[in-house]
């Protein structure tokens, strides 16, 4: 028989024995709450927990290898990376404005000042946000500063360079400089105001949030009639790669120059899944087949409230209007369909959370109603990997 029972060691005697005292402890504990709990239902509930805990499937142990890199242990920000001893490099052109924020009015623009000026701008500048161990985001005047690794850069930068030449009036932030700074990258852009959509989101109305709706329909059908051209290469603008990254695992491929929708598809689902390979092919299978003659479309990769930047709106105080899209590090030109298979990527079904009705108000153009196999199948491959949304 296919499902025999594995040989019970010591190890594994051992084993089960802890789980059963972890499970009549929690059980007296919870009964000791509430002694009218239902045991039909909470019996399986905590027998399940326990079982994945103390004798875990062997596809769980293959997703756990294969998860992220937990991020680095956060140090104070930016007060961590002024004591660096890096000395900065200037990678990408700084704007005028920049080159007064750093060097002051007229100033000499040798290695020396960069380094002064740098250290000077992080030393003076307002924390908008920390991010997690990665860095962060700084405010000096109009001058945004978000400060990432290297590695995890990804196509912002490029990106808004591309937006600030083909689309100069789009709602994102104008570059102004990239700079190294060791083992770190610190983007210089025009700030934008930072209350987000998501933290606004719960005392909106409905008419507001059909309003914004509307707002980014026209704002994202502006950014996908961006088209690639025939024969382009997909991915990010400045050569970074496709990218097609899950909460399981980051799946990049800088190598390849991938042209078509049907390679981008491929490697999507190129993946060394825990699932295995067949239960994986047979959700491909349930792929229409990408139409060739679809051009690819500038795509901005993580659309989510928390990346909608807004503000009051001045003729209707009380309710906001969209100000700008920020956080382009997933940006580029790829197929039609996968901003839609993304955008719900945090969309749990157990009702949690503020954001649950977010779905409803999602713009038409990136909807996930537009390509729903994509985004289904989407959805099940992330399950069956231990993606737990």
């Amino acid at each position: 028989m296919s499902g025999s029972m594995p040989e019970e060691t010591s190890e594994r005697t051992a084993r089960r024995a802890a789980m059963n005292q972890e499970i009549l402890e929690t059980l007296q504990a919870k009964l000791a709450e509430n002694p009218s709990l239902n045991l039909d239902h909470e019996m399986p509930r905590l027998q399940f927990a326990c079982k994945k805990k103390y004798f875990p499937h062997p596809t769980a142990l293959l997703l756990q290898q294969r998860r992220k890199p937990p991020p680095p242990k956060p140090q104070e920000f930016p007060a961590g990376f002024l004591r660096s001893t890096a000395q900065p490099v200037v990678l990408s052109p700084l704007s005028d404005a920049a080159k007064t924020l750093i060097f002051g009015p007229g100033g000499s623009e040798d290695d020396d000042n960069l380094n002064d000026g740098v250290r000077r701008a992080l030393e003076h500048s307002e924390v908008l946000a920390v991010l997690r161990g990665r860095g962060g985001v700084l405010r000096c005047g109009d001058i945004a500063i978000k400060i990432v690794p290297a590695s995890d850069m990804g196509a912002e930068y490029s990106a808004l360079q591309y937006l600030a030449e083909h689309a100069a009036d789009f709602p994102a932030p104008k570059p102004h400089g990239l700079i190294g700074f060791g083992s770190s990258r610190l983007l210089l852009t025009s700030y934008v105001p930072s209350t987000t959509l998501q933290s606004v989101w719960p005392g909106l109305g409905h008419e507001n949030k059909l309003s914004i709706q509307r707002q980014l329909d026209q704002i994202l059908t502006r950014l996908r009639d961006i088209r690639q051209q025939p024969g382009g290469r997909l991915a990010g603008v400045g050569g970074e790669g496709v990218s097609d990254s899950h909460a399981w695992v980051d799946h990049v491929d800088k190598a390849t120059a991938m042209t078509t929708a049907a390679e981008f598809r491929d490697f999507q689902f190129s993946i060394k899944a825990p699932c295995g390979p067949e239960y994986t092919a047979f959700l491909n299978s349930l792929l229409p087949c990408p139409d060739p003659g679809e051009p690819a479309g500038f795509t901005h990769g993580d659309i989510h409230p928390g990346n909608i930047t807004v503000d009051i709106d001045s003729a209707n105080p009380g309710e906001y209007v969209v100000t700008g899209i920020v956080d382009w590090e997933e940006s580029g030109f790829y197929p039609a369909w996968f901003e839609s298979s993304k955008v719900l990527y945090t969309f749990t079904e157990d009702g949690g959370g503020e954001m649950q009705d977010w779905w409803r108000y999602v713009p038409g153009c990136v909807a996930p109603a537009r390509y729903p196999v994509e985004w289904a199948v989407g959805r099940l491959r992330d399950k069956a990997n231990g993606v737990d949304v």
